[in-house]
């Protein structure tokens, strides 16, 4: 086998098994795991048989360098927290960056990108049938988790832990075939797949509707809102108002969105960011050391209990 050979086989080994992580995302933790350990050795090996890293020129780099560097010297302030900073470092901001990178290198054409758009939007309707088959007989059929019940209600989960996790999966996956709608297929008038994406907006939104979770609401509205004065498309606007009124009229939902004007619904959360804003407060540059946070919430806590700081941004800068 020649050298060239040995790198293509490499180099579409690593694309499929990210199509094959893009699909056990909602799945598998432990899968993603493994595909990535994988994907990442094929990649190094492909590299030392043809050392091509153009993609390194790419000017963005430069933030995702900022963010790395940051995270390492926050570890002067860990303490005795040192190991656990080191590993959140290696074992978790590392990782990220490497199937970045990873992405980057190998999702590079418009049909491998189509491919990969394909496999998120046929898993993103494979977990809100899931969830919906949940709602209704109270357990999904992929890791057969119950519906979530925290207190005394309950949510649609599927494959996730909460609801919140089911939300967050589903957002992106929304805006992607509102953008299909409303740009790439009408264009081309290819109506059976048009079909097929509408079916699947009112699947996933359904879903993404019954999980209750007002933080990926309203980031699927801003995401939009963003879409539309980057694109100067205002067909958009109309597929916001919808969700919005769709909001409004369903009760469960409002009573989600009033509760959290109400002192007694979300009292907790707004005291848990406050502990974070203290830490910021204390080190606003380097933080308290990467992967601390639980460890140092109860030195700045009103409330009973240790909690993550349910605002990721809060949270990270809150660390490093």
């Amino acid at each position: 086998m020649t050298k060239g050979k040995a790198v293509v086989i490499l180099d579409k080994s690593i694309e499929y098994l990210l199509y094959l992580m893009i699909f056990f995302i909602p799945i598998s933790i432990a899968a993603i795991e493994i595909i990535f350990t994988i994907s990442l050795f094929l990649f190094f090996f492909k590299k030392i048989l043809n050392p091509n890293f153009k993609f390194f020129k790419n000017s963005t780099h430069i933030f995702l360098l900022l963010f790395f560097g940051f995270c390492a010297l926050s570890f002067f302030n860990s303490g005795i927290y040192f190991a656990k900073s080191l590993k959140a470092l290696f074992a978790k901001w590392l990782e990220y960056i490497l199937i970045f990178i990873l992405v980057e290198d190998t999702l590079n054409t418009s049909r491998r990108v189509r491919n990969a758009i394909i496999v998120i939007l046929l898993t993103a309707g494979l977990i809100s049938l899931d969830a919906l088959f949940q709602q209704f007989k109270g357990i999904d059929f992929i890791r057969h988790r119950p519906l979530y019940r925290p207190l005394l209600r309950a949510y649609v989960s599927a494959s996730f832990k909460t609801q919140n996790g089911l939300a967050a999966y589903l957002l992106p996956s929304i805006i992607l075939v509102n953008i299909l709608l409303f740009f790439q297929l009408i264009r081309e008038k290819k109506y059976y797949i048009l079909y097929l994406l509408f079916s699947l907006y009112l699947l996933s939104t359904t879903v993404f509707i019954l999980t209750e979770c007002r933080g990926a609401w309203l980031g699927f509205i801003l995401g939009l809102f963003l879409w539309a004065f980057l694109s100067r498309d205002k067909k958009i606007l109309l597929s916001i108002c919808i969700f919005i009124i769709i909001l409004i009229l369903m009760p469960a939902s409002k009573i989600r969105i009033t509760e959290t004007f109400k002192p007694a619904g979300d009292s907790g959360r707004f005291a848990i960011w406050h502990s974070g804003i203290a830490m910021i407060k204390e080190n606003p540059f380097l933080g308290k050391g990467l992967g601390t946070y639980m460890d140092h919430f109860r030195r700045y806590a009103t409330i009973p209990g240790v909690y993550y700081a349910h605002n990721c941004y809060l949270q990270i800068w809150a660390e490093a």
